[in-house]
């Protein structure tokens, strides 16, 4: 494994070692008050190939957490993917999703936060975006997941939502930029 580099008070970094950092963190934001989305303008630049999201919400309702690109709670459609989930009780399934408007990230509920960790490549090219991750909420349900959304669109936001009726009420997210 490579040693990360040790940074200093006033010491010079060379191109080098800041080329090494791996994750570069892009933006973050918090969920207060109750909105139905919850839109992070501006994070998708030519910058960076890719991005690695972390997200923590908690939700009004019993629903679905879910993504979409740019500004609007849905793309339409375009979202191709499948999510195998497993929960408490041995329920377990396949949620499969076919030209669908958005990818659903987590489950939300309003005693236990939807947990979300994905990747997103290729959102800011016109060239088809990929998303993969995994997440975890409601009822103790896991879930992982990998999805297509088939257009050339360039992206610079996306916006997450909730299914369900459920609107989101509070939550973190980090975003973070890197080059593959």
């Amino acid at each position: 494994m490579a040693t990360p580099p040790v940074f200093s008070a006033g010491a010079v970094l060379t191109a080098a070692q800041m080329n090494a950092i791996g994750l570069w963190l892009v933006e973050t934001d918090t969920i207060t008050g109750t909105s139905t989305t919850k839109t992070l303008s501006s994070v998708f630049s030519s910058d960076y190939d890719a991005y690695k999201v972390f997200a923590l919400v908690q939700s009004s309702a019993a629903g679905g957490l879910r993504l979409a690109l740019g500004s609007s709670s849905t793309n339409t459609s375009g979202w191709y993917g499948a999510e195998p989930y497993w929960g408490a009780n041995s329920v377990d399934g396949v949620i499969r999703f076919s030209n669908a408007g958005q990818a659903e990230i987590s489950f939300t509920d309003t005693t236990v936060a939807a947990y979300g960790c994905f990747d997103i490549i290729n959102p800011n090219k016109a060239a088809k975006t990929y998303l993969s991750g995994s997440g975890i909420g409601r009822d103790n349900f896991s879930m992982t997941y990998s999805y297509v959304l088939n257009n050339t669109t360039s992206y610079t936001a996306f916006t997450l939502s909730c299914s369900g009726g459920g609107q989101l009420t509070s939550g973190n997210i980090y975003v973070y930029g890197y080059r593959v």
